[in-house]
């Protein structure tokens, strides 16, 4: 008897508990932005691991769950978090005719739709709000290729680093599908863990695992408590051509091992679900968008610099010129380009964009423009409608009440939770 009054009593103290939460979540917008910024969550065990559970069915097209994918470990607050998973968060920016942001945008000043599908915009708030904690994830690749753009990089990171908001969380993840640091505020842990990597860089390379650490920080990194998953994509994108269904041109001569179990469409599904903008910087010549004769120009200029600079062809000590064919330029081209557009689209999907690194020492200039972007955008909530949770895709549309000229970038969809 004495048990059952017990549970009894407990299960009214939830029920209080979660009534008083949303209670205060629907009456005031800072609340429902308020995660548990100074404490640390439990961390995620041995990341990556979801990736072994993925498996290509080449007759859906798609990578299928063999078996539940990996967890963080549940906070005590879980319970409580679980109630604020409806939120819709749309991170946008909003550009004038000549592509410079507007300000002194309000809440009332936004049509939201979803589906086609009117919603009441509930929560609002500027990129640079201090109370609205941001979850930045950093991956950077540090293969052979790219050595020549890390030391400036983690520069900049390092500067980026410094300017987060108190609220603000950070992870670190490498090609290696290595997690240097889990989401934690304590900037000096965070600029340790770069000096760290800027130094290893010197006796080892990354594996240029660089999409299947994306996939792996969409999985297992992110949850409920972001409310403002971000990440930063440092890439070249070659792993590209080893995803499904690989380019038996591309690929010719590599180990079949490198071949991976999911495409580029279930990365961006990933990254989709995870509802993260991300940012690309992809360092050397920018290729994408460029007429066919360019490119060939520059990429017959960086396979000279990739091959000389690897002992391939030529004296790269002494300059010695080096040519190569045809054949090779163009299938440098090919393999380059397909890396570009890989990451291009990967940011674009998810409402971010990308900045190509041509040179070390840009990379201060656009770290900042990231920062910028971020603090610049607006932040708008919603409680969908649609309260089924059929883990579908649901198209989103924002517009500026009665200026139909405004440009407004960001995501255009996000994939639905799915049944319990």
């Amino acid at each position: 008897m004495r048990s059952e009054l017990g549970d009894s009593l407990r299960f009214v103290l939830v029920l209080v508990l979660v009534s008083v939460f949303v209670s205060v979540c629907l009456s005031s917008s800072s609340s429902v932005w308020a995660q548990s910024e100074t404490k640390e969550r439990p961390t995620l065990k041995h990341f990556g691991s979801s990736l072994k559970r993925v498996k290509w069915d080449p007759v859906r097209q798609a990578a299928v769950e063999i078996k539940s994918p990996q967890k963080r470990p549940e906070a005590e607050t879980d319970d409580l978090v679980r109630v604020i998973t409806d939120l819709v968060v749309c991170e946008v920016m909003v550009l004038d005719r000549q592509g410079r942001p507007v300000t002194g945008l309000t809440k009332d000043d936004f049509a939201v739709s979803e589906d086609g599908q009117s919603q009441e915009v509930v929560h609002f708030s500027l990129g640079s709000d201090a109370n609205v904690g941001r979850s930045i994830v950093l991956i950077i690749d540090y293969s052979n290729s790219l050595a020549a753009y890390v030391e400036r990089s983690i520069d900049a990171a390092t500067e980026l680093v410094k300017r987060l908001g108190p609220k603000d969380r950070m992870a670190i993840v490498t090609d290696d599908v290595e997690l240097l640091v889990d989401f934690t505020p304590d900037k000096r842990r965070l600029e340790k863990a770069l000096e760290g990597l800027k130094i290893s860089v010197l006796n080892r390379k990354g594996r240029s695992e660089q999409f299947s650490a994306l996939l792996a920080t969409a999985r297992e990194l992110f949850d409920a408590e972001d409310i403002r998953p971000i990440v930063i994509f440092q890439t070249d994108g070659d792993q590209s051509i080893f995803l499904q269904p690989p380019d038996p041109v591309l690929t010719k001569g590599h180990s079949k091992s490198r071949i991976q179990q999911f495409s580029l469409g279930d990365v961006n599904t990933a990254v989709e679900r995870a509802r993260a903008t991300v940012y690309a910087v992809v360092p050397g010549f920018r290729l994408v968008g460029l007429p066919k004769e360019d490119q060939l120009k520059r990429a017959t200029i960086d396979a000279e610099r990739f091959i000389i600079s690897n002992g391939w062809g030529g004296n790269f000590m002494s300059r010695q010129p080096y040519h190569p064919s045809q054949k090779r330029v163009a299938d440098w081209l090919a393999f380059r380009l397909n890396g570009q557009l890989a990451v291009t689209e990967v940011a674009k999907l998810s409402g971010g964009w990308t900045s190509f690194l041509e040179q070390p020492e840009q990379a201060s200039t656009i770290y900042e423009s990231i920062l910028s972007d971020i603090n610049q955008r607006l932040v708008i909530g919603y409680y969908s409608t649609n309260k089924t949770h059929d883990g579908k895709r649901r198209k989103v549309l924002i517009e500026v009440r009665n200026h139909p000229e405004y440009k407004i970038w960001g995501r255009k969809s996000y994939i639905a939770a799915g049944p319990d």
